[in-house]
């Protein structure tokens, strides 16, 4: 391979911060305009297997990615949204069999370094949160204040809950918001080398929903 793999998965994951799931053709497409030396010679649908094997593969055992398969109860919605949202001039979908989507704690570049292995959200809920999470504002440490979000919520949910009802935002945010802290319950009996802050989670929660 003659291109730079750590800069294609990195325009992938770039790509797929969007409400709607993109396909491994709209993705190889993209990493055909953005990385130097991306299968030059050959066309998008010939290079999905190669691209699935040493950029789509890692970056979902990884974490970063989220994928979206027909055997999933998450596929209906992916998929209709999919449809619903195409780009205007350009041929519908078809014959489409699995769509990526970057996990939402990955929604913003961060300037700390990106940590993996992270537990994976279920696929609905991954794309309900990318869809929420993408109108909300981002802080500059976005994952890692997320990260301190759910870990706070793994200790002291309550707390936050009640924090979130004197927030100026709509009961529908809310009930998002909410989700995302019973999400925390994954992080539970997760070893992190620093200890939640509750006032950070507070702080975040506070930013994010500010208009």
């Amino acid at each position: 391979m003659r291109f730079n793999k750590e800069k294609a998965k990195k325009e992938t994951i770039k790509h797929c911060r969007h409400q709607i799931p993109r396909s491994s053709i709209s993705i190889a497409r993209q990493l055909k305009k953005k990385v130097a030396g991306f299968y030059p010679n050959s066309p998008p649908k010939k290079i999905t297997p190669l691209m699935k094997k040493n950029i789509l593969g890692p970056l979902e055992e990884d974490g970063f990615l989220i994928k979206y398969t027909p055997e999933k109860t998450s596929w209906k919605k992916a998929r209709l949204l999919l449809t619903l949202y195409h780009e205007k001039g350009k041929p519908k979908p078809r014959k489409i069999t699995e769509l990526y989507q970057t996990n939402f704690l990955y929604l913003e570049d961060t300037v700390f370094p990106l940590i993996k292995n992270l537990p994976k959200p279920e696929p609905e809920l991954n794309l309900d949160l990318v869809v929420l999470l993408s109108k909300f504002k981002k802080t500059e440490t976005y994952t890692w204040d997320l990260l301190n979000l759910l870990l706070a919520a793994s200790k002291e949910e309550d707390q936050l809950r009640i924090y979130l009802y004197k927030l100026p935002i709509d009961y529908n945010k809310i009930e998002i918001l909410e989700r995302i802290l019973e999400y925390g319950k994954e992080y539970t009996h997760i070893q992190f080398p620093f200890k939640p802050d509750q006032e950070n989670a507070k702080n975040f929660l506070r930013k994010i929903t500010e208009f």
